[in-house]
C-alpha cells in the first residue's frame, strides 16, 4: 500500500488521532501531515522525531503536538490524553 491508499482507508475507519514519525526525510512526513490536515482537519496529528534538528517550534502551526524521541511512555500517554477522550 502507499500513503494515498492508506489515506483512503482512513475514510472508512475514521481514526481518532494520527501519530506520524518524521524520519530524516522530514519533507515526506510534513507532506503527509498537510494532507491529513486537509482531509481530516479536526483529527489531531502528533508528530515525532529522533532527529534533534527538528524542534517543536518548527511544527507548532502544522501539528497539534510534537514529541522528541526517545520519549517515555508516560509522555506519549499524556500527549494522547489531551486529544482522545
Amino acid at each position: 500500500m502507499d500513503f494515498n491508499s492508506d489515506l483512503e482507508a482512513c475514510d472508512k475507519i475514521r481514526p481518532d488521532i494520527f501519530l506520524i514519525d518524521i524520519n530524516p526525510d522530514a519533507k515526506s512526513g510534513l507532506d503527509i501531515c498537510r494532507k491529513i490536515k486537509a482531509k481530516f482537519g479536526s483529527v489531531p496529528v502528533i508528530l515525532m522525531s529522533a532527529n534533534p534538528f527538528y524542534k517543536k517550534a518548527d511544527y507548532e502551526n502544522l501539528a497539534d503536538a510534537f514529541l522528541n524521541k526517545p520519549f517515555y511512555s508516560a509522555q506519549l500517554l499524556t500527549t494522547l490524553s489531551r486529544f482522545v477522550k
